[in-house]
């Protein structure tokens, strides 16, 4: 029995019963004092303890089911990878609409070879294809690892092998070229200032658009000569790889004025960085007068570029100055078998090119 202070009047008696508190009574009368001992004698049915309810049988739980605990682990582990989110959003939704409410255990390899070629008459990609068929895979595998499904399905999963290029009708994506200097010069006056620097000091050092966008003075080593960025995250951190962009003299001329300022220098989003140049590209390269909208659609597309065309660009100058080994660590593209020599070395290329030309 416990007593609760109150102000003004007499003070009250209350017991708590399996996280529920029940009032009593007066503190310190005869009808607080029996109610207390009935409460404890025989506790009712809201009182009473709660056994947890058994699992259902694996037999039973259904694709559906499965998909929703794993969304949520998902959100929580791609809690700063937006677009990670969207794509896994993406391939539940296939598996949703063709097999929601079939039974786990029965999802096998011709069911996921099903879901793939839904996938590649919403006219995907092969490679995104074989992305999205990786990520309905660890749906399973996940519900395998917390034993609700038998392992067994995850692994008759796993024989399943991607889509080869020209054994398929999904279309290749297009390739990702350099975008000439001149393009960019032409969009640059429809773009702000701040935008202008972002594509200034991309092009000189061949980050990633989503890298750009977490620069700040606190992931910077300022003590050389060439400034070293290590990005708070990247493409293959989860791979346990490391990540330095090395920034020369005219980069760091272009960041000066940001140095002060809190968090982030830059405050865009890789897709508002995209959009920003896509709708300056249509300023800088205005359709002719008298074409029919998809003409016009075809004519803005062919014109437009992209963040990432930048890298290129950037990769192209690096590999004639300095070979492809400099390029490839640039890019920050690393291999497995690529052996800890190799990548020292083409740091310190890196290095030396960005003190020689921005």
């Amino acid at each position: 029995m416990r007593r609760q202070r109150e102000k003004g009047r007499s003070d009250r008696a209350y017991v708590v019963i399996n996280g529920k508190r029940r009032k009593l009574g007066v503190w310190g009368s005869q009808e607080a004092e029996q109610r207390y001992r009935e409460l404890i004698a025989q506790p009712d049915e809201q009182s009473a303890p709660r056994l947890p309810e058994p699992p259902p049988p694996a037999e039973t739980v259904t694709v559906a089911e499965i998909m929703v605990p794993f969304m949520r682990h998902v959100l929580k582990t791609y809690a700063k990878n937006k677009a990670e989110i969207a794509h896994y959003r993406g391939s539940m939704r296939v598996v949703m609409a063709d097999c929601g409410e079939l039974a786990a255990t029965m999802f096998g390899p011709k069911r996921l070879r099903r879901v793939r070629e839904a996938m590649v008459e919403l006219g995907w990609s092969r490679r995104y294809v074989n992305g999205q068929i990786g990520r309905v895979k660890r749906l399973f595998k996940w519900a395998a690892s917390e034993e609700v499904i038998p392992a067994s399905v995850a692994t008759s999963l796993a024989t399943v092998e991607g889509l080869r290029a020209g054994r398929t009708v999904a279309k290749d994506p297009e390739r990702v070229e350099p975008v000439d200097d001149a393009v960019v010069e032409q969009t640059l006056p429809f773009v702000n200032p701040t935008v202008r620097d972002m594509i200034a000091v991309q092009r000189l050092c061949g980050c990633r658009p989503g890298e750009l966008c977490a620069m700040a003075a606190e992931f910077i080593d300022r003590s050389g000569d060439v400034w070293i960025f290590t990005p708070p995250s990247h493409k293959t951190r989860h791979h346990g790889k490391s990540r330095t962009i090395a920034l020369g003299p005219r980069a760091q001329a272009i960041l000066q004025k940001y140095l002060f300022s809190d968090g982030p220098f830059f405050n865009y989003r890789t897709d508002t960085f995209r959009q920003v140049i896509r709708r300056a590209c249509d300023r800088a390269f205005p359709a002719p007068e008298g074409l029919s909208a998809a003409d016009r659609r075809a004519w803005q597309k062919s014109r437009r570029w992209k963040p990432n065309q930048l890298r290129h660009t950037c990769a192209t100058a690096v590999r004639e100055e300095s070979g492809l080994e400099a390029a490839q660590h640039v890019l920050g593209h690393s291999r497995a078998d690529v052996t800890q020599i190799y990548a020292e070395r083409s740091a310190r290329q890196a290095t030396d090119l960005a003190r020689s030309i921005g």
